[in-house]
């Protein structure tokens, strides 16, 4: 059960997208603090430092929400309604202590902006993969633009799902062996990938360069359908970014037939894959012939 009761009180101006919001204990009834969608960080709530490890926890939650509906989705805090988990009681009460012993190791918790940052990823994929089916896309004809306003959230997203490409991999039989063969026959790279180097990609501590995120995912795409951790556009944007500008792809064509070759459990999406790739393509045709005229 919430510590707390959070009562939001928008602004009467109709011009202010401003709210205030109460924050009332439960067993007493009376406001504890009040802060404002000005609020960017918890620790400039008023009382926060007397607050409970639970109760820093909801307060924590209900923030992200809002500064995920006014920075990221640029609406106004006023058109929502609550900002809350909906879980299990052992798992709210698991949030706890993990919250105190991630805060002791000097770890970052939080639920509820991990939990928006992934959906916000998902929701940009499947608004392009209906695009790419031909149907309009349903976050413009309501105002929402997250493919340029969100690159930070996105790229986020994607360091995160980079490391479950290498975990992936790391988990294959013979993992380094098939990485070195894909190398060598997608880049002509002889350089071989050591166990030390693929720990540090799956744990974050090291930076996979574009190339090397290409042949892992080459690799896996012959094993098993990877829809499970990554989206069908972000997928063909990592691996056929790098072979473009190697000028190892230089058509449309010879992409879609490489990916067919590497790909075969994404069969059921060839269609959609397509699309993407020749969006990929295209830009790089556009951009030759751009640079062509200014400076050929």
């Amino acid at each position: 059960m919430p510590e707390f009761r959070i009562e939001s009180a928008p602004s009467r101006t109709l011009k202010s997208d401003k709210v205030v919001y109460y924050v009332r204990s439960r067993s007493t009834n009376k406001v504890v603090t009040k802060f404002d969608t000005s609020v960017v960080k918890c620790e400039e709530i008023e009382g926060w430092e007397t607050f409970t490890a639970t109760e820093k926890l909801e307060l924590q939650s209900y923030l992200s929400g809002i500064r995920f509906t006014v920075d990221t989705l640029h609406l106004p805090a006023k058109l929502n309604g609550d900002y809350r988990f909906t879980l299990s009681e052992p798992l709210q009460v698991a949030l706890v202590p993990l919250c105190e012993k991630a805060k002791a190791n000097n770890i970052s918790f939080n639920p509820m902006s991990a939990m928006l940052s992934s959906l916000l990823n998902h929701v940009a994929s499947t608004d392009k993969r209906l695009q790419a089916v031909g149907e309009p896309s349903i976050l413009e004809s309501l105002g929402i633009f997250l493919a340029e306003d969100n690159k930070e959230e996105l790229q986020k997203e994607t360091r995160k799902i980079t490391k479950k490409i290498f975990k992936r991999l790391q988990s294959l039989p013979g993992c380094l062996e098939r990485y070195s063969k894909t190398a060598f026959e997608l880049y002509g790279n002889d350089t071989n990938l050591n166990s030390a180097t693929l720990l540090k990609y799956v744990e974050g501590t090291s930076k996979p360069s574009q190339w090397s995120i290409s042949c892992a995912l080459s690799v896996l795409g012959d094993k098993e359908d990877l829809s499970v951790i990554v989206p069908l556009s972000l997928m063909i944007e990592l691996w056929l970014t790098p072979l473009k500008f190697s000028e190892k792809v230089k058509t449309a064509e010879q992409a879609f037939s490489l990916f067919k070759q590497y790909f075969k459990h994404a069969e059921d999406f060839y269609s959609e894959a397509r699309h993407f790739i020749q969006e990929i393509m295209n830009e790089s045709i556009e951009r030759k012939d751009y640079a062509n005229k200014k400076y050929g």
